[in-house]
């Protein structure tokens, strides 16, 4: 079992992404339970990633939304949550 650790961008880009979205909510909750017991399940395509010259894991929520994350560097139990948003729009995670 892992540890989630958000960021405040997380917390900031998920509280904007799921204002008036229960459905997304809902979807990016289930998301996080699975993340916690298996952040490489299969339904998640958990992929590398490199982002301004560093290496993060990236997870699918669903269609165009991910989310960014790496394991805490001293505890490899903990996951922090970087960022969340799709690939394309104003919410763009690969950037």
């Amino acid at each position: 079992m892992f540890t989630l650790n958000p960021s405040p961008k997380f917390v900031r880009q998920l509280a904007k992404l799921t204002k008036k979205n229960n459905l997304l909510k809902d979807c990016i909750s289930v998301v996080l339970k699975t993340m916690r017991n298996d952040p490489f399940f299969e339904s998640l395509k958990t992929r590398k990633v490199l982002i301004t010259d560093r290496s993060y894991w990236s997870s699918r929520v669903s269609g165009d939304l991910r989310i960014i994350w790496n394991f805490n560097q001293n505890q490899i139990k903990i996951i922090n949550l970087y960022n969340i948003g799709g690939h394309t729009g104003q919410n763009k995670v690969y950037k």
